[in-house]
């Protein structure tokens, strides 16, 4: 009786374990706060190199020198270390590569995030499966499970 109570309570803990890590890695795109962000540049390089999955989250704050990721209106999302502000307020950046600021100053409602955690080459690697080849062979092994699945030995054709 005891270890069902205690393999009973393991589960629950695991389960509110699972659920916490969940809603702390939850999608933006899905209503959560995090970003997942595939580098494709040398800007901030040593720290962070091209094809690394990098993790972002909102913050309430940011403050110079974080690593936040900004959209910017023509070129889309750009992963910059923040280096100071300018006269009106908005965000000064620069990646840790590059000797210039960014021209582009964002406002505070245009960082998306500050930097949580990288996953080394994880970002290359997505990026190798999100191939129309890889998709499509995804697909059709998907369907090859789903119709060739064995029938019940109860279910008899009449």
């Amino acid at each position: 009786m005891k270890q069902l109570k205690r393999a009973r309570l393991g589960h629950a803990a695991l389960a509110a374990l699972l659920l916490a890590f969940g809603i702390f890695m939850w999608p933006a795109r899905l209503g959560g706060d995090m970003y997942y962000v595939m580098l494709t540049g040398p800007s901030m390089e040593p720290h962070f190199h091209l094809g690394d999955l990098v993790l972002v989250r909102r913050a309430s704050v940011y403050q110079p020198g974080e690593a936040v990721l900004y959209m910017h209106p023509k070129i889309g999302f750009v992963f910059h270390r923040i280096a100071g502000f300018d006269k009106q307020g908005r965000f000064i950046l620069r990646g840790d590569n590059n000797a210039w600021d960014d021209p582009y100053h964002p406002s505070r409602e245009e960082i998306m995030g500050v930097f949580v955690a990288r996953v080394p080459r994880l970002g290359q690697m997505l990026q190798s499966i999100r191939t129309p080849g890889v998709i499509a062979l995804l697909v059709v092994l998907s369907a090859v499970f789903l119709f060739t699945a064995p029938a019940d030995e109860d279910e008899t054709l009449p």
